[in-house]
This record gives structure tokens, C-alpha cells and sequence, in this order.
């Protein structure tokens, strides 16, 4: 059931490209935050495959301000 609070991304390929440019990160930098590869981001990006709903959950973390609440599922 999706969270009646958070939009249901529809285009992975294009929230995660806005998302790297809204938080000034690489490809490279998003592995690394995240704990996977740059290839799994790639991948991502290239509408390969979709990130998994935990580290969905760590994307809106890394994007949250410092005085926002913690995501819950």
C-alpha cells in the first residue's frame, strides 16, 4: 500500500537522474552513500532495474533535511 503522504514514482530513470542534480551527487558519490555498486546506480538509470523498496526508503533519508522526521514505510 503506498503512503497517502509520498508520490509514486512512475520513471525511476528520471527521479533518480533530477535526484542525483538536486543533491549535487555523481553517479559514483549515490553508490557510495547508499552501500552498492556504481554499476546497480547505472543500472538504475539506464531503466535496467528498479531500486529496492529499502533503499528507496535510504534515497528519501539522503534527501530529507537535518530537522525532518525519519521516512517510515
Amino acid at each position: 500500500m503506498n503512503h497517502p503522504n509520498r508520490p509514486v514514482v512512475k520513471d525511476w530513470r528520471a527521479y533518480l537522474k533530477d535526484f542525483r542534480k538536486r543533491n549535487r551527487l555523481t553517479q559514483n558519490a549515490l553508490a557510495s552513500r547508499l552501500g552498492i555498486s556504481v554499476r546497480v546506480v547505472e543500472n538504475w538509470e539506464a531503466g535496467i532495474n528498479k531500486p529496492a523498496p529499502y533503499l528507496r526508503r535510504a534515497l528519501k533519508d539522503l534527501e530529507r533535511k537535518p530537522n525532518d522526521p525519519p521516512h517510515r514505510l
